[in-house]
Formats: C-alpha cells, sequence, structure tokens
C-alpha cells in the first residue's frame, strides 16, 4: 500500500537534495521502496550468482580476447529490472572567484554537481548513455547466465 506521506516526504528529501548520486541513490531506492510498501533490496550474498534483488550487483563483461572486466549494477532484481541511478545538477550557484574561494573553509569549497540539468539536451544524452549502460548489464548477465548453463549441461551429460 502506497503511503502518501512518505513519497512526498521523500520528493521533498530528494528535490533538496545535491549532486551526490553515490551518496544518495541507495537511500532513496529504500526509501522509494518503503512509501510504496515494497520490499527493498537484500544484503549481498558472497556468491554473486545468489545476488537476485541487491544494490552493486557484479557483471563480468567478457572480451574477444578472453579477459574480463567487472561492472556494478546501482540495483538489480532478477527477471525484472537493471537499474542504472543518475543524479541530476540544479543549476549551480555563481562562481565565485578563486581569491573568494580561499576564503571560505574546506567543505564550502566543494560543490557537488550532478551529470546534467533536467530538461536540457544535456540530460537527455545522459539518459541515453545511462539506458545503454544498464542494456550491457542485462547483456552480459544473460550472456553469464546462458553460459553457465550450457556448461552446467554439457558437464553433467558427460
Amino acid at each position: 500500500m502506497i503511503d502518501d506521506a512518505k513519497l512526498e516526504a521523500l520528493i521533498a528529501a530528494a528535490s533538496a537534495s545535491g549532486g551526490a548520486e553515490r551518496a544518495n541513490y541507495q537511500l532513496f531506492i529504500e526509501r522509494l521502496c518503503g512509501a510504496l510498501g515494497l520490499p527493498g533490496p537484500d544484503l549481498a550474498r558472497e556468491e554473486n550468482s545468489l545476488n537476485d534483488y541487491v544494490f552493486e550487483r557484479r557483471v563480468d563483461f567478457k572480451h574477444p580476447d578472453g579477459t574480463t572486466t567487472s561492472g556494478f549494477i546501482d540495483c538489480y532484481r532478477k527477471n525484472s529490472f537493471v537499474l542504472e541511478a543518475k543524479q541530476s545538477r540544479k543549476r549551480q550557484k555563481a562562481r565565485l572567484a578563486a581569491d573568494q574561494l580561499l576564503l571560505l573553509g574546506e567543505d564550502e569549497q566543494q560543490f557537488k554537481s550532478g551529470h546534467a540539468l533536467r530538461g536540457t539536451r544535456g540530460w537527455d544524452q545522459v539518459m541515453l548513455a545511462a539506458r545503454k549502460q544498464a542494456e550491457d548489464y542485462a547483456r552480459a548477465l544473460l550472456l553469464s547466465m546462458v553460459t553457465h548453463h550450457f556448461c552446467s549441461s554439457w558437464t553433467s551429460v558427460m
């Protein structure tokens, strides 16, 4: 059951948040699941094949030369979705001159910007790149499942 108060609170908090995607996306998803009355992702397990609904699900990309590289899906639910999170950027405050920055403390000098401003061509490009990234993860997962099942079947026949 959807909890409207939790959903409104989440929208308000997310609207006020900064551009720190890695710091925000897991909390956002957990709170969204809670507001929608859905279970949130599980804790990751040591055996990757058992990670059916987790944050940061490892995916191995196999390359033609035989090497592999790992990627990590922001949030994954087997047979349901691959989620690639992106944090939008707010309109930047007026840039301070370098001599003015020296007057600020270290924390005030740091500005975490998101990927792009919503509603712009840049945002559209970021969303298309995120979609391609999620599709690449899904393809790599599918290939690993097919390879795993084929090898398991072949071994059991021999």
